[in-house]
């Protein structure tokens, strides 16, 4: 057996919404329009969520219902206090409110990966670097047992 030389940074979100896809009745991605009240219910269910100082958001889009994570946070190069985001997920209709709970609950989890990542250091350096060169996020990191002698900090 090969192990990945990567670790990921992803949650199973996407295999849930994978599975969301194969049972919905629309063809996906569903950038469908919302009703107002059926967004308003959502902000309703997603405020009662509490993690950290961290807020999920359901945004109206023209009409298209997004779901994402927002918190002001210390950058991680240490450059004062900066808003960050998770990834934005865009809703259907067809998922209920439970659904919309998980899919929140993943979202956290991939961002708290992510962040893990970022504000990891070794003897002051950070190793792990979730962006790539167009500094957009990353899914997954190189793992340090799969380094090169010289990339790897002074233990």
């Amino acid at each position: 057996m090969t192990v990945s030389p990567y670790i990921s940074l992803r949650s199973g979100l996407d295999f849930i919404l994978s599975d969301h896809t194969l049972d919905c009745p629309r063809p996906h991605p569903a950038r469908v329009l919302f009703d107002a009240p059926r967004l308003e219910q959502l902000r309703e269910l997603v405020s009662k969520i509490r993690y950290r100082d961290w807020k999920v958001v359901i945004v109206d889009e023209e009409g298209q219902g997004w779901i994402q994570v927002q918190t002001i946070m210390e950058d991680s190069q240490g450059s004062g206090l900066m808003e960050n985001n998770s990834r934005r997920i865009y809703l259907c209709p067809e998922m209920d409110d439970m659904f919309v709970i998980d899919v929140a609950r993943r979202l956290i989890v991939e961002f708290e990966m992510h962040e893990s990542a970022e504000f990891f250091r070794m003897d002051g350096a950070q190793v792990f670097f979730p962006h790539g060169s167009n500094s957009q996020p990353v899914q997954s990191v190189l793992s340090m047992r799969h380094r090169r002698p010289d990339e790897i900090p002074a233990l």
